[in-house]
């Protein structure tokens, strides 16, 4: 038979143990949602970008040589700090390439 000390002492560790379990899994829950999110904006944002391109060419009858382009005729906003930004122009009448990923 285990002397009562004893049994407190098994008792608190696994106490311990399971907290810090629970602890890992949320901050592990935690960081996949904020990842996920981070990807969502990214995206947002490279979806926006698409839209302008393809409104401006609706309107003009041609794809925007830049996102400047974008930015001074059709209001988009650029965050440069947060994300960095892939437009490479084809031609007028292709649709550039256009990708946005985190800093």
């Amino acid at each position: 038979m285990m002397a009562p000390g004893r049994l407190k002492f098994i008792a608190s560790v696994i106490m311990l143990a399971s907290m810090l379990i629970i602890i890992f899994i949320s901050m592990n829950a935690v960081r996949a949602s904020w990842e996920s999110g981070i990807g969502l904006r990214m995206q947002s944002v490279e979806e926006t970008i698409k839209t302008a391109a393809i409104y401006c060419y609706s309107v003009e009858g041609a794809y925007p040589e830049s996102l400047a382009y974008l930015r001074e005729h059709y209001g988009i906003l650029i965050d440069e700090n947060a994300y960095n930004y892939h437009y490479r122009y084809v031609g007028a009448n292709v649709m550039p390439e256009i990708r946005v990923s985190s800093k």
